[in-house]
C-alpha cells in the first residue's frame, strides 16, 4: 500500500450528521446528500477511526448509502464490550431507521485495528450475521495465544470467522481482510490470523501477481493474497507504525475495486 498522507481534520460536508447515543456509547450517523430512498436499504457501519476521516474514505469511494460510525478509542476490548450481548446493535438500527424514515435490509461491516473486536462479537449474532452483505478488516484482525511460546492461535479465535468464510466462498457475502507484518510479542498478528484461517480452510497464501501495480509499492508492496469465491486476503509488507496506519487510508480503494470486480 502506498503512503497517504491525510489531515488536518475538517470538517463534515456533503451530508446530515446525527449523533446515535446508547448508554454510554455514542455513534455518528453520516447520511450523504447523494443519498436516495433505495439507498438506506444498504447501511455501512464503520468501527474504529475519526468520522471526519472515515466520512471521506466514504465519500472517495463514491459511496452513497449512510454510514454509522463508532470511534470508541483504543483496544479491541472497547470495541467488542458494547456488543458483547446478542441484539446489541439494534438500538442503534432502530434509530437509523427512525431519524431516516426507511428501512434498512442488509448491513456491511468495515473496521481498522481493534475495531475487530466489535466486529467479531456482531457476527456471532444471527439476526446481524444474516443481514450481512460485505465485512472489511483492515489491518484488522489479531487474535489470542493458545501456546504462546509457539504462536498457536486460540482455536476459539479462528472458528469464530468461519460463518463469514463459507458464506462468502459461496458468493453469499463479501470478505476481505488486508494484513501487515507487524507481529505483536503477546498476540497473533493480523498476518498470522489471515494465513491460520486460510490453513485451516485448506488453502495456501500465494505470492502476489507481480503484474499488480501494489507488488511494486516501494514502502509496503503487496506480498501474498489468496481468494476463494468471495473471500479474499491481501497481505502487505511493513513492520512499523505507518504499515499499520497506511491501511485504512486506503478503506475507499478497496470499495472501489470490489464494485469493480
Amino acid at each position: 500500500m502506498s503512503v497517504r498522507e491525510i489531515g488536518p481534520p475538517t470538517q463534515i460536508t456533503g451530508g446530515q450528521t446525527h449523533e446515535i447515543i446508547q448508554g454510554e456509547i455514542k455513534a455518528t450517523l453520516f447520511i450523504p446528500d447523494s443519498s436516495s430512498a433505495t439507498d438506506l436499504e444498504q447501511l455501512w457501519i464503520h468501527f474504529h477511526t475519526a468520522e471526519w476521516f472515515v466520512v471521506q474514505e466514504y465519500q472517495r469511494a463514491k459511496v452513497s448509502h449512510p454510514v454509522l460510525i463508532f470511534n470508541l478509542g483504543q483496544g479491541s476490548t472497547t470495541y467488542a464490550r458494547p456488543f458483547s450481548q446478542k441484539g446489541a446493535l439494534k438500538p442503534f438500527l432502530d434509530q437509523t431507521i427512525q431519524l431516516t424514515k426507511r428501512s434498512i435490509s442488509s448491513l456491511n461491516l468495515t473496521s481498522f485495528s481493534a475495531g475487530y473486536g466489535a466486529v467479531r462479537n456482531l457476527i456471532q449474532d444471527q439476526s446481524v450475521l444474516n443481514q450481512i452483505n460485505t465485512v472489511i478488516l483492515c489491518d484488522s484482525s489479531y487474535a489470542g495465544f493458545s501456546e504462546p511460546a509457539t504462536r498457536t492461535i486460540l482455536p476459539e479465535h479462528l472458528d469464530v470467522w468461519q460463518p463469514l468464510i463459507d458464506r462468502a466462498v459461496k458468493k453469499e457475502l463479501t470478505f476481505v481482510l488486508t494484513t501487515s507484518e507487524i507481529t505483536p510479542d503477546s498476540y497473533a498478528g493480523t498476518w498470522e490470523v489471515a494465513n491460520a484461517l486460510v490453513l485451516k480452510n485448506n488453502g495456501d497464501m500465494q505470492a502476489a501477481n507481480k503484474d499488480f501495480p501494489a507488488t511494486q509499492d516501494p514502502t509496503y508492496p503487496l506480498l501474498r493474497t489468496f481468494s476463494k469465491g468471495n473471500w479474499h486476503v491481501w497481505s502487505y509488507s511493513g513492520t512499523d507504525a505507518g504499515a499499520h496506519t497506511t491501511h485504512p487510508r486506503h478503506l475507499a480503494d478497496i470499495l472501489v475495486q470490489l464494485k469493480t470486480n
